[in-house]
């Protein structure tokens, strides 16, 4: 693939997550000096994105390749806008408790100055609306402050879940990138980058609120993005530098698991860059990502959750050990996650509470197994009906390059991927459902990787 590409792909890619990152920006500083989000918060960021974007690339693009990109970029968004507002989100958590929350903070409520509000005697008297307040005040916030400030300008709520087509968006162009350096065939480039951006998680939740498609996205761009430090040199690392440490923070706000999972990978890596001596410079901004992350943007959830009930994870601990215990399956009752995941991996796509065991046959694919992927939630092969198949020939693959024994640096980075892919669903009490452990779809892709790269 020609350089100029691929460095373009990752030009869009830089490009995608700042402005997505712009708006959630001007939403947080509107918040942290106690003023509601406002009408005026998308313009600003759309002025902070170009200013952004036209400063970092003035030196590598001429300026017609500057607009190019800028109109792409600009008419993707407002393609996602267009979408997610034609297509409403039906799921159970989006209109149950995501669009509540938007809602909230689009109507005045500060959760970093005002963070426990009362439930209004009108919403008292709805039981779903009343369970749901003690949710919005302690989950993390990135995609809410996000689509609040969409929601403000454009007076529609569903419009704020184009957030999920711009993190696809981003993905993409920058695996694009990726395999750009590293596979030689232009096919398998377009077919990792297409694999990766659209995970079944991502798809399936493409026009809801939940989030666990956009942690996926996240996750992908921080791998991405870390193994291109090692590629890229000059102004590339520093966009692929922009691009993680952007990740980093998102990701810590979009969900706990994002911070924990997230932090994990990094200290991976950190021990392994300590090792090849890498520049400081590279743990300062890591590290200045994380910490802002947390005790800036996070400051509600983690320092009010601390604050409030001792708890940065509240309402997860050891008040509520599982609270997502009700959604078993009944096949699932006090099995180890080994169980749970044998179970789900190997059978066919199901969401029943009441499904009886059964292996399916890894080269069928019936079509009531389709249907179900218009849900957000699927409890059994929640990755796809092919997902077994694909899982078992890349450990096959992953099996005969180990066996090969000579492997680059990238590969061995690879490895340390699947690592953390393992662990992190293995810890995860719920690893076994897709959309809680959603990085377990990445695993056979970095499998598949290693064969690309011999």
């Amino acid at each position: 693939m020609k350089p100029l590409f691929s460095k373009n792909a990752l030009i869009l890619s830089f490009g995608i997550i700042t402005l997505v990152f712009s708006i959630y920006l001007t939403g947080v500083i509107t918040l942290l000096c106690d003023h509601p989000i406002g009408g005026f918060d998308f313009p600003l960021a759309i002025i902070l994105f170009f200013v952004f974007f036209l400063c970092f690339t003035r030196k590598d693009l001429t300026v017609g390749k500057q607009f190019l990109l800028l109109s792409i970029i600009l008419l993707l968004f407002f393609v996602a806008i267009l979408l997610a507002n034609y297509i409403y989100d039906t799921s159970w958590d989006g209109q149950w408790y995501h669009q509540l929350a938007i809602i909230k903070l689009k109507q005045g409520w500060n959760p970093y100055h005002h963070p426990f509000y009362k439930i209004s005697s009108f919403e008292q008297k709805f039981d779903q609306t009343a369970s749901s307040f003690e949710w919005i005040q302690h989950y993390p916030k990135f995609t809410w402050i996000y689509a609040a400030t969409i929601f403000k300008f454009f007076g529609a709520v569903e419009t704020g879940k184009g957030i999920n087509l711009m993190l696809v968006a981003a993905v993409f162009f920058n695996t694009l990138n990726f395999c750009a350096k590293t596979i030689k065939k232009r096919e398998w480039c377009l077919v990792v980058a297409f694999l990766l951006a659209f995970d079944p998680i991502a798809c399936s939740q493409l026009f809801t609120d939940y989030v666990d498609g956009g942690l996926v996205c996240l996750f992908i761009l921080i791998i991405i993005s870390l193994l291109n430090l090692e590629l890229n040199e000059g102004k590339e690392r520093k966009l692929s530098l922009t691009i993680l440490a952007i990740a980093i923070i998102a990701a810590s706000n979009i969900k706990f698991t994002g911070l924990v999972f997230s932090g994990i990978l990094l200290f991976f890596f950190g021990i392994f860059w300590i090792w090849k001596k890498k520049p400081i410079s590279v743990f300062m901004v890591i590290g200045s990502a994380f910490l802002f992350g947390v005790l800036v943007f996070g400051f509600n959830p983690y320092f009010e959750n601390y604050q409030s009930e001792r708890n940065p994870f509240y309402p997860m601990g050891e008040k509520n050990p599982n609270i997502f215990y009700p959604n078993t399956p009944k096949i699932m009752y006090n099995k180890n996650i080994f169980q749970d995941l044998f179970y789900t991996l190997v059978h066919s796509v199901d969401n029943s509470m009441t499904a009886k065991f059964e292996w399916k046959n890894p080269l069928e694919v019936k079509a009531s197994e389709i249907k179900l992927f218009t849900t957000s939630d699927i409890r059994f092969s929640g990755f796809g009906p092919l997902f077994q198949l694909i899982l078992e020939g890349s450990i096959i693959l992953c099996v005969l390059v180990l066996i090969n024994g000579k492997f680059s640096l990238i590969q061995a980075l690879l490895f340390i991927c699947a690592g953390w892919v393992i662990i992190t669903t293995l810890i995860n009490p719920m690893g076994w459902l897709a959309r809680l452990s959603p990085q377990l779809y990445i695993l056979p892709i970095l499998f598949i990787l290693t064969g690309l790269l011999v």
